[in-house]
């Protein structure tokens, strides 16, 4: 009888301690799935970008955040919302677009020799 109450009591241990294992896995999945990415600057002017605000140093212009809306020559009044320029036109977003057009247009033309 003894020896029956013992397995058993062993038996929910292990079920009880695989248990635990296994929500613990499941939360440290859910962490993982809500880790942030963080957002970078990038400058308005060329495909230089940093994960911290600053500055260009090839243009002397302040870096904006991915996802901001700004106006050419007021970078460093970037803002989240969307709006219009003081010379009546609209913000302009900061998006992969465009970092892929300021990309194209510093490459240099190897076709012109």
């Amino acid at each position: 009888m003894k020896t029956l109450l013992s397995l058993l009591i062993v038996v929910s241990m292990a079920f009880s301690v695989a248990g635990q294992e296994k929500k613990s896995s499941t939360s440290t999945k859910k962490q993982a799935a809500t880790k942030v990415v963080a957002k970078k600057y990038w400058c308005t002017q060329c495909d230089f970008s940093s994960v911290n605000p600053g500055e260009c140093p090839t243009h002397k212009k302040a870096t904006v955040m991915e996802g901001w809306y700004f106006c050419y020559g007021q970078e460093s009044k970037a803002s989240s919302n969307r709006g219009t320029c003081s010379d009546g036109t609209e913000m302009i977003k900061m998006d992969q677009e465009l970092v892929k057009k300021n990309s194209e247009a510093v490459k240099p033309n190897s076709d012109q020799q």
